[in-house]
């Protein structure tokens, strides 16, 4: 059944022409400078969360972890009851009655080692190999006597 068209209003092949045109136009190209500028702050947003990365504890732990071994005595070579430590991390041990501890899973890297005994305490820089163990030999710490009261 043929269409019949309407006065006023405009028929298919109008309208398919119309939309054509409409298509053919083109979009308004941004400037190429906020390209440029959306880029560049995208490649200084992935440089800073790599520092970011290598300067937290999530890059040393993806690097491995190693142990900490050693001894803890006093002046006269006998094994104490110390507290052994890396500052700044949850890892932590007690000597055993000879003086020996074992920290394990320390991330890689350098770490700061903390030896406390009877009010005094000691630290010692300590690189950490992946997979190794570093001993770090005798640590002799001091004992101290406590004042008497009124002296």
């Amino acid at each position: 059944m043929p269409v019949k068209k309407i006065n006023g209003l405009p028929d298919l092949e109008e309208i398919e022409s119309r939309i054509a045109q409409e298509e053919s136009k083109e979009k308004p190209k941004k400037p190429k400078g906020i390209r440029i500028a959306l880029v560049g702050l995208s490649i200084l947003a992935a440089a800073l969360a790599v520092i970011n990365l290598t300067a937290t504890t999530v890059l040393p732990s993806i690097a491995g972890t190693g142990s900490i071994s050693g001894n803890v005595v006093n002046l006269q070579q006998t094994p104490v009851p110390a507290e052994v430590y890396l500052l700044k991390m949850d890892i932590s041990a007690t000597t055993d009655a000879g003086g020996y501890f074992l920290l394990n899973n320390v991330p890689a890297g350098e770490v700061r080692l903390i030896v406390a005994y009877d009010g005094m305490s000691r630290e010692i820089p300590v690189q950490v190999i992946a997979g190794q163990n570093v001993t770090v030999g005798q640590v002799r710490v001091e004992e101290t006597e406590m004042p008497l009261e009124g002296e």
